[in-house]
């Protein structure tokens, strides 16, 4: 055998090794980040749920207001008292479900702003990490607008 040829061939199969693998893992990481931008947001669009809020203890201002980037968004906000939660639902269903949740605190005297993320309940758009960023701010700056005092946020997740 000739020494440079072994060595060659030696060489080539490990590059065909590496290449395999830097190939296996390439997809699996697409794969986890399909698997993570498509499980992550479980939203119930309009109509899922009780939009009929009679049945709550207090009835909420129907709102609508808008993240920087335009999309348009909606939420329940239940005046009462200071200070104000603002209620950052989790990332299923819709205000629907926390309706009753956010009624309750109200009829203790505590304001609440409940809102739903792009993509859930009667918000515009389609749920991304970035547009919650946006959205959460829009819904504090909607909140500080809105009122004088206290604003206190909260974050709940649904199982």
């Amino acid at each position: 055998m000739h020494p440079t040829r072994t060595g060659s061939g030696c060489r080539r199969r490990v590059q065909s090794a590496l290449i395999v693998a830097a190939t296996l893992v390439l997809i699996l990481f697409l794969y986890a980040q399909l698997i993570r931008r498509t499980s992550m947001f479980c939203p119930s669009k309009y109509p899922a749920g009780e939009w009929n809020t009679t049945n709550l203890a207090l009835q909420p201002e129907d709102v609508e207001f808008k993240s920087s980037d335009g999309v348009r968004l909606h939420g329940w906000f239940f005046k009462a008292g200071e200070p104000t939660i603002i209620f950052f639902h989790g990332n299923a269903g819709n205000i629907t479900e926390r309706g009753p949740t956010a009624a309750g605190l109200a009829k203790r005297g505590i304001s609440v702003f409940v809102f739903d993320w792009r993509g859930y309940g009667k918000s515009e758009g389609s749920p991304s990490e970035s547009g919650l960023f946006r959205d959460a701010l829009a819904a504090y700056d909607y909140t500080q607008a809105r009122t004088r005092g206290d604003i206190v946020a909260y974050g709940a997740a649904v199982s």
